[in-house]
């Protein structure tokens, strides 16, 4: 299992695909004797092109689910009943005077 991307099984496949053709082409160009191999090359890239976005597609559903999962599984911080800890450059609020208690009249 690979850590960070999610695995996008279509996206790679298109790719792929269009890495193959991009190979492809390149021998055509070096050993420029076959047309029918620049059919080919052309017509799997294209195909890759236009596959794209459609496996982009087909790949955010699990993507999101599995998105969803972890952060259902990720801690909540609760922060509620937790001061901040006070800097060492601010200074301490003058406390006010203690009023003295008056004295009951009886």
């Amino acid at each position: 299992m690979t850590i960070g991307w999610p695995a996008m099984r279509y996206t790679k496949a298109a790719l792929r695909l269009f890495g193959i053709g991009i190979i492809l082409g390149f021998v055509v160009v070096v050993f420029d004797d076959t047309t029918i191999l620049d059919r080919i090359a052309s017509t799997m890239m294209a195909a890759s092109i236009v596959l794209l976005p459609i496996a982009l597609a087909a790949d955010l559903p699990g993507a999101a689910f599995r998105a969803l999962i972890a952060a259902a599984r990720k801690p909540v911080k609760r922060s509620a009943g937790r001061r901040k800890a006070k800097s060492p450059l601010t200074k301490p609020r003058p406390r006010a005077p203690v009023r003295a208690s008056r004295a009951r009249r009886g």
